[in-house]
């Protein structure tokens, strides 16, 4: 018998995987455009709640519908992605209530970081000339992602905030 935590979780990702393939991207310039990745905060959520094996096997199903969705042709671009992103969320788990918000806030930004230069430098052009637009870009979109799950912190979640 399913467990009624898992069939919410099951409930949630469904409507987060419909509203992340219906939520427009927004252009900063003609070459820059920020995509909102809800799957990646629901995922910081998720490293707080769960162990960091969990997490590391919800990111990389989580990545693999992704995947299938939006990617088909990078099939296991953000699996991968999402994988190494639980893989570091579980140490944010871990120190949880040991760091301070600042170093949480930077700890987030580094797994943003290194999510969107992996995906980002997959997805383009793959040559050295695109490395600066690829460092500009993940810079823009990881605080993007940060301002986003601040928004999320604040409004959504009222038990189990990220940032306290």
């Amino acid at each position: 018998m399913i467990d009624i935590r898992i069939l919410r979780q099951i409930y949630i990702i469904l409507i987060l995987l419909i509203a992340q393939f219906y939520i427009p991207s927004y252009i900063i310039s003609k070459d820059i455009m920020l995509f909102p990745d809800l799957i990646l905060i629901y995922l910081v959520y998720l490293s707080l709640l769960y162990e960091r094996y969990h997490v590391i096997i919800i990111g990389f199903v989580f990545g693999l519908f992704q995947d299938l969705i939006s990617q088909s042709n990078l099939i296991g671009l953000f699996s991968f992605s999402k994988t190494i992103a639980g893989f570091m969320l579980g140490i944010l788990s871990k120190y949880d209530r040991v760091w301070n918000n600042k170093i949480k806030l930077g700890y987030l930004f580094l797994i943003f970081q290194i999510h969107y230069i992996f995906a980002c430098y997959m997805m383009f052009d793959r040559s050295l000339s695109s490395i600066a637009f690829t460092f500009k870009s993940s810079i823009l979109e990881s605080i993007f992602m940060l301002i986003l799950l601040l928004v999320v912190n604040r409004f959504i979640l009222i038990d189990n905030k990220i940032i306290k």
